[in-house]
């Protein structure tokens, strides 16, 4: 099963792929979580470039106008960012969403990671990416943004090319997910404790032989710590 475009270049590494979007708060969160669990362990990380609302247009749209659509009225909007930010004072993350004008469209974004991972800074451009958005407010949609983000990372924007979204990906319909290679994933943000776990199983099952998973295949969770947040 494909899991996505390797990040840091560690070929001889147990492979995990994370499915998100920069503008998608709890991604961030879980991309926090995952980066401390393989830190510690012989593991590294590829990226799936998802996009949580596809329809808005290149130059995004009105942050606080697209919370109160999204989540259907004012005061779900402020409870989602009630939740959010308690979930990251929790891990000392730093989420100013105050500062955050526009919910942008995030493809030239992952287009960014593709172009630095090819000299290996692809965790580095993730990092940076959900920072900028995040902690800054900055516009991760404007071209002009990305080219500071790329200049501050020492990359080029362009010349990456992006993986497709696995089918079993595409058909959750949400995000975060964390997948290995042999099809089983995580699905929402979880405990740091249970993305431990998931690695550790990564790391002690053998590696599927070539083709023996195929895009199409379906998501599989293991029978512990699996929820949709």
């Amino acid at each position: 099963m494909q899991i996505g475009l390797p990040l840091d270049g560690q070929a001889d590494a147990v492979q995990l792929g994370f499915a998100g979007d920069f503008a998608c708060a709890w991604c961030r969160l879980a991309w926090h979580r995952l980066r401390l669990v393989a830190a510690g362990r012989r593991i590294g990380l590829c990226w799936l470039p998802f996009q949580i609302d596809p329809t808005l247009p290149t130059g995004g749209a009105p942050y606080r106008a697209w919370l109160v659509r999204r989540h259907g009225g004012g005061a779900a909007a402020e409870a989602g960012l009630q939740r959010i930010r308690a979930a990251a004072a929790a891990e000392r993350l730093v989420f100013d969403l105050a500062a955050i004008r526009v919910q942008p469209h995030t493809g030239a974004a992952h287009r960014l990671v593709a172009a630095a991972a090819r000299s290996g800074r692809g965790a580095q451009a993730v990092d940076r990416l959900f920072q900028a958005f995040f902690t800054q407010g900055r516009d991760i949609g404007d071209p002009a943004e990305l080219d500071r983000i790329a200049r501050e990372l020492g990359v080029r924007r362009h010349g990456g090319e992006l993986p497709t979204i696995p089918l079993a990906v595409s058909a959750v319909g949400a995000v975060p997910v964390i997948l290995n290679a042999s099809g089983d994933a995580l699905v929402g943000c979880q405990p740091i404790e249970s993305i431990a776990m998931f690695a550790e199983l990564a790391l002690c099952r053998p590696a599927p032989a070539s083709g023996a998973a195929s895009a199409a295949a379906p998501l599989r969770a293991p029978a512990q710590g699996v929820q949709a947040s």
